[in-house]
């Protein structure tokens, strides 16, 4: 069996505020795609590949930025393919639909301390989506050069 070819990479430059959220966000995509890795055995060889690049690609962007989220090192190269981009949009959906659900609960929230644990999620949420935003703009600019 021959080996698949790589997927094409594009190196995007993220300023460490964006290095922080694309960190996390790529630390849930590996969280959230690990159910698949329970039925691996069951998989064809394609499917199998298919599902390890989700966590190839997920490590590689790790690497780039840094392990350690305290560090702040300035603006770094990130590789990027279209696989881990198209995790990412899914992240972003997820994060409009979290808070598009505490919008809801914000507006029923029984006391000053529940309304203000929902605003601060919505908050954080928010600014997260902002930097996806801005990761998806870049990543375009790159496919473009």
């Amino acid at each position: 069996m021959n080996a698949p070819e790589p997927p094409p990479v594009h190196t995007v430059t993220v300023e460490p505020w964006l290095a922080k959220v694309l960190r996390r966000q790529t630390l849930l995509v590996i969280k959230y795609n690990q159910r698949h890795l329970k039925r691996m055995l069951e998989l064809t060889p394609d499917e199998q590949h298919a599902r390890a690049m989700i966590f190839r690609e997920a490590v590689d962007v790790l690497e780039a930025i840094g392990w350690d989220p305290a560090a702040d090192s300035g603006p770094v190269e990130v590789p990027l393919t279209a696989g881990h981009m198209e995790q990412l949009y899914r992240r972003r959906y997820d994060l409009g639909a979290a808070n598009l659900e505490r919008l809801a609960a914000f507006k029923a929230a029984g006391d000053d301390a529940e309304a203000a644990t929902l605003r601060a999620e919505i908050e954080t949420d928010r600014l997260a989506s902002q930097a996806l935003d801005r990761l998806f703009t870049e990543y375009r600019r790159a496919l473009q050069a």
